[in-house]
């Protein structure tokens, strides 16, 4: 498995982890995405994680996040966002999910533009992601939107 930290603004926007034996990240996605990726070593993958700080090849732990604004604020996570984070399979994967799920979580999902971790039927998502692809890897790909 290779692994890339995606970079945005200085720090860590997702990691993408992609198998060796298929297709390299330049084949998958567009040149600007893929200028904007590093390969991580073996340390790095243990380390490096989503909102770590990226100057001159070195990767930082990330500040405490400020005190928000509004407590009241909804934590959201965009569909498409978890779509970006997805691999192809990761991706076939969630939409095999999808089409498992009850008529109504099905209508939920295709009918809103995010996640509200607040909601109820969030959860739904998250317990489907877990099972899918691990608790790691359901938290990175379902993690809140910037």
């Amino acid at each position: 498995m290779l692994t890339y930290a995606r970079i945005e603004n200085g720090a860590v926007a997702e990691i993408i982890a992609i198998p060796e034996d298929g297709p390299p990240l330049s084949d998958r996605y567009h040149p600007s995405f893929v200028a904007a990726c590093f390969e991580l070593t073996a340390d790095q993958i243990e380390s490096v994680q989503v909102g770590d700080l990226y100057a001159d090849g070195v990767f930082s732990p990330a500040p405490p996040p400020a005190p928000s604004a509004d407590p009241a604020a909804p934590v959201i996570t965009y569909k498409a966002d978890v779509w970006r984070r997805c691999t192809e399979a990761e991706a076939e994967t969630l939409r095999a999910l999808i089409n498992g799920a009850s008529a109504k979580q099905q209508g939920l999902w295709n009918d809103s533009t995010y996640l509200d971790v607040a909601d109820p039927d969030f959860d739904f998502v998250r317990q489907a992601a877990i099972g899918a692809f691990g608790k790691d890897r359901a938290a990175e790909l379902l993690a809140p939107s910037a």
